[in-house]
């Protein structure tokens, strides 16, 4: 039996049906991925949009819908060993999720102290004060602070990988009837 090749992307296929399943896995893979980019590109934070769309920060996006079930509960006190101190993963938390934010030289530069710590009463209240980082007294949040906080979560899950959902903050809301 005569085989005739083909090259297909760099790949090489046999010719007819294979070929045929082949061309047709390709065109739904890339209508898959141009469907994802383009709901992407549209639906992004309003952050985004000041910049160049980004593939990778898609990735992120789509890493965090994906996996938001499959991530545990973090406390507090491991989140304060996220500091990025002595090669330890640098973490931060906001509205009980939790953003590695390892290799992100910008967080630094911005958003340094939250390292290792909450930043939900800091981010709802647009507040850089040190005695609101850390903050824990989350019924202070007023329905507008909810609303800010929100916005954030939006824009943080474009943003950075979510590794992990704050106990303390789960724990408040069952007790509050919330979310």
């Amino acid at each position: 039996l005569k085989l005739q090749f083909l090259y297909l992307i760099g790949v090489v296929v046999p010719d007819g049906l294979m070929a045929a399943r082949v061309l047709a896995g390709a065109a739904v893979a890339a209508s898959g991925l141009g469907g994802l980019a383009y709901y992407d590109y549209t639906t992004q934070h309003k952050m985004r949009k000041l910049r160049a769309w980004d593939p990778e920060l898609c990735v992120v996006r789509y890493r965090n819908v994906v996996n938001a079930a499959l991530r545990g509960k973090v406390t507090l006190r491991e989140l304060r060993e996220h500091d990025g101190n002595e090669g330890r993963p640098l973490s931060f938390a906001a509205a009980g999720r939790v953003y590695d934010v390892t290799n992100q030289d910008v967080f630094l530069r911005a958003y340094g102290d939250y390292a290792g710590r909450d930043a939900s009463i800091c981010l709802a209240r647009l507040s850089l004060q040190q005695q609101d980082i850390g903050r824990t007294d989350w019924d202070a949040l007023t329905a507008k602070d909810v609303e800010v906080l929100e916005d954030w979560i939006k824009y943080f899950d474009e943003r950075y990988v979510c590794i992990g959902h704050l106990k303390e903050w789960n724990d408040w809301q069952a007790r509050n009837g919330k979310k």
